[in-house]
């Protein structure tokens, strides 16, 4: 790894890029040299606390067997009993050693993200149980008994609160049974009954291929909506109230739908309106908001910042294309 990598400024691309050159420039910039000398640090010879433990090993069996006389049988056993009285020792100074974890590349990156999206929160909660009973009942996802959350951010935009969510959902029997994105979306639109939308197919209204985790079939009976070819070639429409799914899903909102599919192409995701919001599963391979380098070993910040500000705005693309607003041009999307 070079200093080179660390001397590069964020260049503005894209329209919710704007402003975040100078975020990137006052949170990340100075981060970077640290990074950069840790791991230096890290990869040239023996970490600083094996190294010690290493010394005070030989230390010690060197000690025993000149005292107890080489080859002493009880000599070998007071060696071996005063290294694990040392390592305990050891470890236990290093458990209580002042100071909190280094800030990773990701951490940076996140926080900045946190910074140049007004409103943006985020929170690493692995390993915790969390419900999601709302998706299971809906259908948009298999049935599962444990919910783990990897990444959880929350925000409002457009006057929408919004959560994001990547997890992963686990049943006994069969393991994993979902792992992606999953959406909560505050809809200002009055509606009692359930209402799903399964993008099942791609623009040609041929079946998309089936997504690494199965989805599951919603509730409902099917519902034909005409007036939108679009639409009607990539959704199903599944609901409990006919009458009122087709007064949810106006024009402008299929529309939007399609719009969503456009951007996620290779992607079977299902949509349901119930319980005042718009829950969205979208399955995904591999772990999101993760920098590249942290698997490629050849750190690149600014393409790393690039391609986590482009994941985590997928909601806030979710959100625009709700209110009818392209979210590349800032303008009102026109039927196709």
């Amino acid at each position: 790894m070079t200093g080179a990598h660390f001397s590069e400024r964020f260049v503005e691309q894209h329209p919710f890029e704007e402003g975040f050159a100078a975020v990137f420039e006052r949170t990340v910039l100075p981060e970077l040299g640290r990074i950069g000398q840790s791991r230096r640090d890290g990869g040239s010879g023996w970490p600083p606390r094996l190294m010690s433990l290493a010394l005070a090993r030989a230390a010690i069996w060197g000690l025993s067997l000149v005292v107890f006389a080489p080859g002493s049988p009880l000599g070998v056993v007071i060696a071996v009993a005063l290294t694990i009285v040392a390592v305990d020792l050891l470890l236990r100074r290093g458990d209580r050693a002042p100071g909190r974890r280094e800030p990773s590349l990701r951490d940076i990156l996140i926080r900045a993200a946190c910074e140049h999206l007004d409103g943006l929160s985020y929170q690493r909660v692995p390993g915790r149980r969390v419900e999601f009973d709302r998706f299971a009942e809906l259908g948009l996802v298999p049935a599962f008994e444990t919910a783990l959350v990897e990444d959880l951010f929350t925000g409002r935009h457009r006057d929408a609160g919004f959560r994001m969510i990547e997890a992963e959902l686990r049943s006994a029997a069969a393991g994993t049974v979902f792992h992606g994105l999953l959406f909560e979306i505050e809809v200002p639109v009055a509606f009692s009954g359930r209402t799903v939308v399964a993008n099942r197919h791609d623009a040609d209204g041929k079946l998309l291929p089936q997504p690494h985790s199965a989805l599951r079939s919603p509730p409902g009976q099917p519902v034909r909506l005409h007036g939108h070819p679009a639409f009607e070639r990539r959704f199903d429409v599944l609901a409990e109230d006919e009458r009122e799914a087709k007064a949810l899903l106006t024009v402008s909102l299929r529309t939007s739908l399609v719009r969503l599919a456009e951007d996620f192409p290779d992607a079977a995701w299902q949509a349901g309106f119930a319980y005042g919001q718009m829950l969205i599963a979208m399955p995904a391979a591999g772990e999101l908001f993760e920098p590249a380098s942290a698997r490629t070993g050849r750190p690149d910040p600014v393409a790393d910042a690039r391609r986590l500000l482009a994941e985590i705005a997928i909601a806030y693309r979710i959100v625009d294309t709700l209110h009818g607003i392209d979210f590349d041009t800032g303008t009102r999307l026109r039927a196709r």
